[in-house]
């Protein structure tokens, strides 16, 4: 594992926005405006599946007073890892507490390659993320400024989530919700989401 110091990461960051101001940069991919992600919430939160968590104190990949913060799942099973994994059971009357948003992009994004960038940065993704959220921020702070948001791996789950910066809250002219329902009530390609939760992730229940 690489020992990422303030030196060795503000090096990379002065690169990235380098090359960014070059249009240099091949660390972004666009991603299309109709595209399916899954958000998992804890609440009905008055039918609100969309939230840009201004507060990014606590967050990964959260920025500072100057846009929120929304991550999103590419698969179902994803979010309800990042949420549930290494839980042992969950009791069937929790499923309607949580609620599954289906969100949709509702325009082109400039989307960040996590795994591009922690290549120029001669870096993994597992170097980073395994620190303290104090150096996520710090490239999170940066790449708003340029960018929409960042794709990573989850490692929770190993699979792909997506990180987005907005100023607007509500994610007006950015994604637009789909569907909200309880996971009680959620399907993904035919599978419950207590099958997926017990048989994906291993938590029985009860």
């Amino acid at each position: 594992m690489i020992c990422i110091t303030e030196d060795v990461l503000d090096r990379n960051l002065a690169k990235i926005k380098e090359k960014f101001l070059n249009k240099s940069d091949n660390i972004m991919y666009l991603l299309k405006k109709g595209k399916i992600f899954y958000r998992l919430q804890d609440g009905y939160l008055e039918g609100k599946g969309v939230f840009f968590n201004p507060d990014g104190s606590k967050s990964r990949y959260g920025v500072h007073h100057t846009k929120g913060t929304l991550y999103l799942a590419e698969k179902p099973r994803a979010a309800l890892g990042e949420i549930f994994k290494g839980l042992p059971a969950l009791r069937e009357k929790k499923l309607d507490d949580y609620h599954m948003a289906t969100l949709k992009t509702a325009r082109d994004l400039n989307i960040v390659d996590g795994n591009m960038l922690m290549t120029q940065m001669k870096m993994t993704m597992h170097d980073l993320t395994t620190t303290s959220y104090k150096n996520t921020q710090r490239i999170a702070n940066l790449l708003c400024q340029f960018y929409d948001g960042l794709r990573y791996t989850s490692n929770t789950t190993g699979e792909v989530c997506i990180v987005l910066w907005h100023e607007d809250p509500n994610g007006r002219g950015v994604v637009s919700m789909e569907n909200l329902v309880p996971l009680s009530a959620f399907y993904f390609n035919n599978e419950r989401a207590a099958d997926i939760l017990t048989d994906d992730l291993g938590v029985l229940i009860i």
